[in-house]
């Protein structure tokens, strides 16, 4: 008996231990957090201990009184229910000691985890799918471009460590770049062996003409990650946060996550959110990554799209943001893209809604990984209202290609999103789901906000709740969404050779926005409306997003003339093309049995040509048409020598005429037409070499009432004669030339003036 008494005692006093100890430990990590207000951490902090007091104290009398079993068949039924119940409450509290220190524990961990004190960046040295160059050892003596930033840690700084720690830098050669696009270009083109790059760089380029092909057209040789502690520019308090406040939101397109679990990549989606705490209203300005901006970090701030930004840095993004609408952005969150859809998986779905009218059969877009090749799975999002998963959220933010409003729709779909997300949070319930949210929140999450800071959102977040009784957040708080207004524009880039997507703001757009961002967080006065109208016949609907386009003169980006497709184009189109600009050309015939060849085209349609589409006319020297020929009895037109002269000045030059045969190779003896025109476009009578000039001649003949052109440039020059290059087409060859449309509409039916120098036929 006295064995079991002292048992008894034991187990009652350690039951008693626990329970104070539990409750210190509580409310030690109560004191930590810091963002709560003093009083109310006491406050609390009293109320866990003195409940743990009475329960020691209740306890401990327990364990000292004469406490009696049943013992030889007698039974205290009062005794023993007070026993049970006793421990029953100490081991209740107990318990929720336990799991309110471990949700603390878990929340506080969560929030240090994305409270960024150091930044990780990853680059990468970058080579073409099909290079010889297999390791980094195979760079020596190899050409290696960078973008012309050497501040850029992930696109200079950290490559160039992969070479240095090797002791190679001296053993390649350096070329730096204005232009990423004009870097990546080079690559393509083979001016380059390998360039230094972000480790994300294919998200900056897929959606890019002439580059879409990425993924399979390049790979990785060497990647390296540094950690860096970064110097907090947040200096605020926590009370800061209780007055306006503004908010820049990164989605990062993040495909190779960094081992410490710190984000990198390009900010591939933009969210500027101004709070005002005191009126309960927040701004949220969706910023489309292809925006036409100055960007803060470059030396001579020229624009560019704002994703670029992120080879400065996160502080780079940010100035360039704030730039946008005069103000300092005071903190910034990232989110990595991917992981969004652990967070909406997490909150148990999201609704968006897709306009059953315009997209009836829902939309369709590449899954997380982006792929998008036969044999991989899409994502559908259907039409109408829908709570969709985390993989469906992801797609219908990223969708732009098929939107009838382009950049415009994605930038209001991933308001959307953000929207969704925001309802799901406040109506967050369950200890699992909210464990799960923190879970994807540590993950996918960095902020410049303290711990402190974040905890101190408990205030904003209980009115919040007091307002939101019965009602949607949107009642609750006044939210509304903007986007920024603009046009697409392709602009020639000189760096780059190419056209190039843009997305150029509307100046009055960023000026009407700024408006509303520059009130909301108090730095201009707001001006109460003396009157407004209302109809009970038409009830206000509040707009998803704010989108507005504006009456201004849309920048004009003069073009240069370019290389087009030319795919579709009738031979005499090409042609009179390749005359306006000066490009000899000759004509590759695709016939019947070639793999080119397509059956039911007409004769003379051209499938395509030689030359990068959309690079600069001017720098082409010569260009070569793939041209359909299915008709059997043909001519064929030949020059005789060198489709290209090149004289000295003040030499003569004799016209070496052209060769006209039938189909069966016979020589037909018929005069040509002859047109000649300078470097400027202008006709001219004969060809003089008295000065520099380039020349082209189009020779044009009839035959059974069809025309039959082809052309040769000379080039006057003040140097020694350089050797004419190899014909651009061999005599052996004969290349036919079809007949197109008739005399009357082609292009060199234009009075042509015959120099003086009798062809040789």
């Amino acid at each position: 008996m006295l064995n079991k008494k002292n048992t008894f005692k034991t187990t009652i006093l350690i039951f008693s231990l626990i329970t104070i100890l539990s409750s210190i430990y509580t409310s030690f990590k109560i004191w930590n957090y810091g963002g709560l207000d003093t009083i109310l951490r006491i406050i609390i902090i009293m109320i866990i201990l003195l409940v743990a007091l009475i329960s020691f104290v209740a306890t401990l009398k327990l364990a000292l009184s004469k406490v009696k079993y049943i013992y030889k068949g007698k039974v205290k039924y009062k005794r023993v229910i007070k026993v049970v119940f006793t421990m029953f409450l100490s081991i209740s509290y107990i318990i929720i000691n336990l799991f309110a220190a471990s949700f603390l524990t878990k929340l506080d961990d969560t929030l240090n985890d994305i409270s960024v004190s150091e930044e990780t960046y990853v680059g990468a040295i970058v080579v073409m799918e099909d290079s010889l160059i297999k390791s980094v050892d195979d760079l020596k003596d190899k050409k290696i471009g960078f973008f012309d930033m050497k501040e850029s840690m992930e696109n200079y700084i950290v490559p160039n460590l992969i070479l240095q720690d090797l002791e190679m830098i001296d053993q390649v050669s350096l070329l730096p770049y204005e232009d990423f696009n004009f870097l990546m270009g080079a690559l393509y083109d083979g001016d380059i062996d390998a360039i230094y790059i972000s480790a994300s760089y294919t998200s900056m380029f897929e959606n890019v003409e002439g580059f879409k092909d990425i993924n399979t057209k390049t790979r990785i040789i060497e990647t390296r990650e540094e950690v860096m502690k970064i110097e907090n520019t947040n200096t605020g308090s926590v009370d800061d946060l209780q007055e306006p406040f503004s908010v820049l939101l990164m989605g990062v397109d993040e495909k190779l996550p960094s081992k410490n679990g710190q984000l990198t990549g390009n900010s591939d989606a933009l969210f500027l959110a101004t709070v005002n705490p005191v009126n309960f209203t927040v701004n949220i300005t969706s910023i489309p990554r292809d925006t036409y901006v100055p960007i803060a970090c470059y030396g001579d701030k020229r624009r560019d799209k704002i994703t670029h930004a992120n080879a400065g840095g996160t502080d780079c993004v940010v100035e360039t943001v704030g730039d946008m609408f005069g103000i300092d952005i005071d903190y910034y969150i990232k989110l990595n893209f991917t992981g969004l859809e652990d967070l909406v998986d997490a909150l148990g779905g999201v609704y968006v809604t897709v306009d059953a009218d315009k997209y009836p059969d829902g939309l369709v877009e590449q899954n997380s990984n982006r792929f998008d090749e036969k044999g991989h799975d899409w994502i559908h999002i259907p039409a109408g209202t829908n709570k969709v998963d985390g993989e469906q959220a992801l797609s219908f933010a990223r969708k732009r290609y098929g939107l009838d409003g382009g950049a415009t729709e994605r930038a209001a779909n991933q308001t959307m999103v953000i929207n969704g997300i925001i309802n799901e949070l406040m109506s967050l319930s369950g200890v699992s789901k909210i464990y799960d949210v923190l879970d994807a929140v540590g993950k996918n999450f960095q902020t410049n906000l303290s711990a402190e800071q974040m905890t101190s959102f408990y205030k904003f977040g209980i009115e919040i709740l007091q307002r939101s009784k019965g009602l949607n957040i949107n009642d609750a708080m006044i939210i509304d969404y903007y986007l920024v207004s603009g046009y697409d524009r392709d602009i020639y880039s000189e760096n780059s050779n190419r056209l190039l997507y843009y997305y150029v703001p509307y100046v009055k757009g960023i000026e009407s926005i700024t408006e509303k961002i520059h009130l909301n967080l108090g730095l201009i006065e707001y001006k109460i409306p003396n009157y407004y109208s209302y109809s009970v016949f038409y009830p206000y609907v509040k707009e998803q997003a704010q989108f507005y386009s504006y009456d201004e003169d849309e920048e004009d980006f003069p073009v240069p003339p370019l290389v087009p497709n030319m795919k579709g184009y009738l031979q005499s189109e090409a042609i009179a093309w390749a005359n306006k600009n000066s490009i000899p050309y000759s004509i590759n015939y695709i016939e019947a049995g070639n793999p080119k060849y397509v059956d039911g085209l007409e004769n003379g349609y051209v499938l395509g040509h030689n030359q990068v589409v959309d690079s600069l006319a001017s720098k082409v020297d010569s260009i070569v048409f793939d041209i359909i020929k299915n008709v059997e009895d043909s001519a064929l037109l030949t020059i005789n020598g060198e489709s290209t002269i090149t004289l000295k000045i003040g030499e003569t030059y004799t016209e070496k005429g052209i060769q006209f045969k039938d189909s069966k190779g016979n020589n037909i003896d018929i005069i040509p037409k002859i047109k000649i025109t300078d470097d400027n476009g202008n006709t001219v009578d004969t060809i003089s070499t008295q000065s520099e000039n380039t020349f082209t001649v189009m020779y044009t003949v009839k035959y059974n009432d069809k025309e039959y052109t082809i052309s040769r440039k000379v080039v006057i020059i003040k140097n020694e004669v350089v050797p004419s290059p190899t014909p651009s087409i061999e005599p052996t060859i004969e290349p036919t030339i079809e007949p197109t449309i008739e005399p009357t509409e082609q292009p060199t039916s234009e009075p042509v003036v015959t120099p003086s120098i009798t062809p040789d036929i």
